[in-house]
């Protein structure tokens, strides 16, 4: 399916509206839709599959975190934000991009605290061996150590907190208005009808951190290039020097946007 992007000043009249759109029902776009119903934001999962699963899904389920309650709680008081942030780019080799890790290693264990407390997510500590590449214990679990298991429980939680869930939706179309706006997306149910929904504020999860290694010849390196068909061409489509107006967690798509394939490293 061909992603687009339309320019237009207004959504069509009578499109329903709300304040947040989230493209992609995994475990980022429910976790995200948490916080939101957290602060008392109405939001919308467009999710492309017939229920929320995402790449998540099929994972172990562990999640990586520093300075959590859960540690605390199995003894593990000598972790931070920091050493994860360390231990990050020592097994990248120093490739990773610093606000990127900056940003998970600080914001992932206030997360999984608000998940456990808030929304009775029971994540425990897996013990036993240190995961490769970790200094201390810090892999977090539920105790059925299945990613399905955790998106399951994340789906549950968030319909408790009164998030909507739209499944069978596959969103290819932006709609953005002549300041570079979102103001809206479409999406194609499985029978064909397209649908479209405004919303004030749009957040891609939709598997922007899945990609692909390719030898790029130009650097003699194993690069990598975003591997999201549905949804790269409209986070690429931005005028240079234009504000973002893709915004999510692969943000680093729409402000380093280069095509499928093409490296994104300075030569």
């Amino acid at each position: 399916m061909t992603a687009t992007v339309v320019s237009a000043r207004q959504m069509p009249v009578g499109t329903p509206k709300v304040p947040v759109a989230i493209v992609g029902a995994g475990a980022c776009g429910l976790t995200a839709a948490l916080m939101l119903r957290d602060a008392g934001i109405a939001c919308v999962l467009l999710e492309r599959d017939a229920r929320a699963q995402g790449s998540t899904a099929l994972s172990s389920g562990f999640i990586p975190a520093a300075g959590t309650r859960v540690q605390r709680e199995s003894g593990v008081t000598n972790d931070s934000a920091d050493l994860f942030a360390q231990d990050i780019q020592a097994k990248a080799h120093g490739t990773a991009a610093p606000h990127l890790v900056a940003a998970y290693t600080g914001a992932i264990a206030p997360a999984m605290d608000a998940l456990k407390s808030r929304h009775g997510l029971s994540f425990e500590l897996l013990g036993g061996f240190l995961y490769p590449g970790h200094g201390v214990l810090r892999m977090h679990t539920l105790p059925q150590r299945t990613g399905a298991a955790l998106v399951a429980a994340l789906d549950a939680a968030a319909v408790r907190a009164g998030a909507m869930l739209m499944t069978d939706a596959r969103v290819f179309e932006l709609w953005r208005d002549d300041t570079d706006r979102v103001i809206g997306v479409g999406y194609r149910r499985p029978d064909g009808a397209v649908e479209r929904l405004a919303c004030r504020a749009l957040l891609l999860g939709c598997n922007g951190f899945a990609e692909t290694g390719r030898w790029c010849a130009s650097c003699s390196r194993r690069c990598v290039t975003p591997s999201t068909p549905d949804m790269w061409a409209t986070m690429a489509a931005r005028s240079p020097g234009a504000g973002n107006w893709a915004r999510g967690w692969p943000t680093w798509a729409a402000t380093r946007a280069t095509a499928p394939g093409q490296c994104r490293r300075a030569h």
